[in-house]
């Protein structure tokens, strides 16, 4: 068998490093494009604070002296800088960070372009409870909401945050949950 009929026999996804053999994927997402709201507000409040610098800039130059107009020029500059770069850094982390569902487990991988590179997974059989949360206007609004596992016998809890359509989320990993279940029940029947 050539590799290309490997891949394609293969339950194995090429893009999602990680997974176990025979696992499969049911679905992933990213967090709800509205968790980005503050961010383009902020980024759109600092491009109009540029058009507004560039112009009334003759106006800005005859009030402050040579000097202290670069000085001016130099901080606004910095300050433009970083926001722009901060709202395209998170807007990458945005999109490299997604939670995956398989028929085994719940994988919660949080990226960014440079510092954070964090994988948290947790078994459908070490599961207790999977909760939704969904309140006020917004969230019922673009059907978005936060998800809480809750594992096993201790209090320790994960919580997914502004996931979109939240209901078909908990059906999936609930369903998931049950098959895993009704699986490792069956496999010491089949090994007699």
């Amino acid at each position: 068998m050539d590799q290309a009929e490997h891949i394609i026999t293969s339950n194995k996804d090429r893009h999602f490093r990680g997974q176990a053999h025979e696992e499969e994927v049911l679905a992933f997402c990213r967090k709800h494009w509205t968790s980005l709201f503050h961010e383009f507000a902020l980024f759109i409040f600092i491009l109009v604070l540029i058009v507004l610098f560039a112009l009334y800039f003759q106006a800005i130059s005859d009030v402050f002296t040579p000097g202290l107009l670069h000085l001016l020029m130099l901080v606004v500059g910095t300050i433009l800088t970083y926001y722009v770069h901060r709202f395209f850094l998170v807007l990458i982390k945005h999109y490299l960070t997604v939670i995956i569902i398989t028929d085994q487990r719940v994988l919660a991988i949080t990226r960014s372009l440079y510092f954070v590179n964090e994988k948290e997974s947790v078994d459908l059989s070490t599961m207790r409870d999977v909760h939704k949360y969904q309140s006020g206007f917004l969230e019922n609004m673009f059907n978005f909401g936060d998800l809480k596992i809750t594992l096993g016998t201790s209090p320790t809890c994960i919580e997914l945050s502004s996931i979109p359509n939240p209901e078909f989320h908990l059906r999936l990993i609930n369903k998931a949950k049950q098959q895993n279940v009704a699986d490792t029940q069956e496999k010491p029947l089949e090994d007699d």
